[in-house]
């Protein structure tokens, strides 16, 4: 109960505990387990998992890449499936998909420092643990990069695909760093988030911006700005600030539809604010007469609405962005649909042909980056024999650290540390059976040397060491 309250509902230490407490405790008197046992617990049973023997096999998909935190030290996480699984795999709903428990933890490896040499070497122990790999994904950060061409160089036959999420945020980057109209609608989303946080608009502001993945982002941006613009469109502000005020700005509107005369009709001194639609048309009515209010019904109902003017205060900007968002729109609709493909139905044989469009966009944008999704597939599967199916994403793996990085976090001080235990233990499923071999097998003094042999002492116990004041003697 401890760890799945843990790993799948995302508790902290203390709220599991007291969660169990709440629960009736365990044993004959109803006592919770203290924190220190449920983290023992944790790193025990992630610690037997990670050790377990791997099936030797000669079809193995292997998928890596390297997590920091502070500090110096990086973990490189290669996790894998056989070849034949993700075929067996590929018939289900999702096809090739993979969720966290369809692969295994395969090598963790803790690194203060990192280049192709050092990646190469990694790969060539874990083959003579588990058997050939026959394919290696990932993205194309240069120490892996480096690493997985030297290994192949080595070995004759071994696939390195380079994983699709990552490829299509670098053709968007390229095509949209130097865009004067992409980094202005960029710019004004990002002060957008700070100035409606404390107001009235606040459910309408944009996605807050990330520091890192910028361009995996640029999907969330477009589709607010589409529904922004829909919400605009429907016209309904009034939960916003309802009312209408009659002021300077319906003048000004008079000015434009009826004319210099008729604008200065409306008298400054009956200028004020109106609760509904109804009694602010009357008002119009009473100064100009029914037929131009009629005319102009909808203009003087748009001049005066305040949820409006309050929109177009904050993002009347996004107004100007139409055009470029409807083209970022069709962009984003393009690769959500090449990536779904390659995600679920991974690369095989002929994907080029298959994925060819039917009829030319005569958007130059859309034509370059079908001319790019054309590229990758002719590239990644080449050589691709009848009937084969490779994997085409490292999501499963960015999936798991950024889970991992949830556990990480709550840590004093963020640092590499233990908590990469839980890498092996979110790719499997908990049963009884699991835990009580676990625990049988792995001592809390045997996972303290282990920690204590690839991680040294924490941050936090060295700032303690640092900072705390002499012990009495």
């Amino acid at each position: 109960m401890a760890l799945l309250q843990l790993l799948v509902g995302l508790c902290s230490l203390r709220g599991t505990c007291r969660m169990l407490g709440e629960q009736g405790g365990l044993g004959e008197g109803g006592c919770a387990p203290a924190v220190s046992s449920v983290r023992s617990w944790l790193f025990r049973i992630g610690l037997y998992v990670f050790q377990q023997p791997v099936q030797r096999r000669d079809d193995w998909i292997v998928i890596l890449d390297l997590t920091v935190e502070l500090g110096t030290a990086k973990v490189l996480a290669i996790v894998g499936l056989p070849q034949s699984r993700l075929h067996a795999l590929s018939g289900r709903e999702q096809g090739c998909c993979l969720s966290h428990c369809d692969v295994e933890c395969l090598a963790l490896e803790v690194l203060e420092h990192s280049n192709g040499e050092v990646i190469a070497a990694c790969l060539e122990r874990l083959e003579r643990r588990i058997g050939r790999i026959r394919q290696l994904v990932a993205d194309h950060g240069s120490d892996v990069k480096s690493g997985i061409e030297r290994f192949r160089q080595r070995r004759r036959g071994v696939r390195f695909t380079y994983d699709v999420t990552h490829q299509v945020a670098l053709w968007l980057k390229h095509a949209l760093k130097d865009d004067d109209t992409y980094r202005g609608f960029r710019s004004h989303c990002q002060d957008s988030v700070l100035a409606l946080q404390q107001t009235a608009l606040q459910f309408l502001k944009p996605p807050t911006p990330r520091s890192k993945a910028r361009w995996q982002q640029m999907s969330e941006q477009v589709a607010w700005a589409r529904k922004a613009l829909a919400y605009y469109d429907r016209g309904q502000f009034e939960e916003l600030a309802p009312g209408y005020r009659l002021d300077g700005r319906v003048q000004e509107t008079l000015r434009g539809v009826l004319g210099e005369a008729q604008c200065y009709r409306l008298n400054p001194r009956v200028w004020r604010d109106y609760h509904d639609e109804a009694s602010y048309l009357q008002a119009l009515r009473q100064h100009l007469g029914d037929a131009p209010v009629e005319s102009h019904r909808q203009a003087l109902c748009q001049a005066g609405q305040l949820g409006r003017r309050q929109f177009e205060t904050h993002l009347g900007w996004l107004l100007n962005y139409r055009e470029a968002v409807d083209d970022y729109a069709q962009r984003m609709e393009a690769v959500k649909r090449f990536q779904h493909r390659l995600k679920h139905d991974g690369l095989r044989s002929g994907a080029a042909d298959a994925s060819r469009p039917a009829v030319a966009s005569s958007n130059p944008a859309l034509q370059a980056l079908h001319t790019q999704m054309q590229a990758y597939l002719k590239r990644e599967s080449a050589g691709i024999g009848e009937g084969e199916i490779w994997l085409a994403s490292s999501d499963v793996l960015e999936s798991l650290f950024g889970k991992y990085k949830l556990f990480s976090q709550r840590s004093p001080l963020k640092e590499v540390s233990r908590w990469v235990l839980t890498l092996p233990l979110l790719t499997v499923k908990l049963s009884r059976e699991l835990i009580q071999q676990a625990l049988e097998s792995v001592s809390t003094q045997r996972m303290e040397r282990w920690v204590a042999e690839h991680f040294g002492p924490s941050a936090f116990a060295r700032r303690k060491a640092a900072f705390g004041l002499p012990k009495k003697t």
